[in-house]
């Protein structure tokens, strides 16, 4: 199923291309209702963490009631906090480390609402990771299995790695069910990774996909303009009979035209028969 991420629906609040859209988060339902979009992927930042709607016991029977009353569902996660502080080492751009005990306090409130998966990011923004410290994030998530199990609840790494990394990473979470991986398009396409290596690479472990493009070596263009292979990709999806969310993680355009830019990219998305 197509959907969006949380912030693409609103005009963005900093220099940020993704964060928590405070101002306008509830009207997102309505303008994803508009563009008959059934989903939402929620993001969570490190700022104000347990201060989000999703996070705040208070108000999730109001984040309940809105998804309810859209139709629109919210049953992944973006943890950019764990980008900001990832739980295994600490951020040398930040300074800031969380732990296992946050994640599971994530988990264990978002799973409250209908979320099932949470995408940890594992990208350029959260400093560089070997394999001493890669061995050590999928200790933590291994320690999770049984809590994650109880919650019905998968966390899928986005690797903006070289393959061989990224198979360094399948072979060592091929038996923690709740592990697998989140494809984003744009970052396999800016490392000049083999897009159907990577998919394959990732196999029944693929739990959920970014739609996004990104020139080689590059930053994140609107859709078809960078060096994404979209028919490649389309096509192996397809042949592997991948039935899980497709979110759009898109190049913003003009501010205050939102709803169009991304009825634009459902377009294009429709091209590839993405629906």
């Amino acid at each position: 199923m197509i959907g969006i991420m949380q912030g693409r629906l609103s005009s963005p609040l900093s220099e940020k291309i993704q964060e928590f859209p405070w101002n306008s988060w509830k009207e997102e339902f309505a303008s994803a209702q508009l563009l008959s979009v059934k989903l939402i992927e929620w993001t969570l930042d490190y700022f104000r963490m347990f201060e989000n709607p999703i996070m705040d016991e208070e108000n999730e029977k109001i984040v309940g009631k809105i998804i309810k009353e859209h139709g629109v569902s919210v049953t992944s996660i973006t943890l950019d906090c764990f980008l900001e502080a990832p739980i295994h080492r600490s951020n040398p751009l930040t300074g800031l480390k969380s732990s296992i005990t946050d994640l599971k306090a994530v988990v264990n409130s978002v799973s409250k609402v209908g979320v099932k998966l949470g995408v940890l990011p594992l990208v350029a923004e959260s400093g560089q990771d070997d394999l001493a410290t890669l061995r050590i994030l999928i200790s933590h998530l291994a320690e999770l299995e049984e809590f994650c199990s109880q919650r019905q609840f998968k966390i899928a790494l986005e690797c903006e790695f070289p393959l061989p990394l990224i198979e360094f990473i399948a072979e060592e979470i091929e038996f923690i069910p709740h592990v697998g991986f989140n494809f984003d398009i744009g970052n396999g396409a800016s490392l000049g990774n083999n897009p159907l290596e990577e998919i394959r690479v990732c196999g029944r472990k693929l739990f959920n996909v970014h739609i996004k493009d990104r020139k080689y070596l590059g930053k994140t263009v609107p859709l078809g303009q960078g060096d994404a292979n979209f028919n490649l990709i389309a096509e192996e999806l397809r042949r592997m009979n991948y039935d899980g969310n497709m979110i759009l993680q898109v190049a913003r355009k003009q501010t205050g035209q939102e709803i169009e830019t991304i009825r634009e990219y459902l377009d294009f998305c429709l091209k590839l028969g993405w629906r």
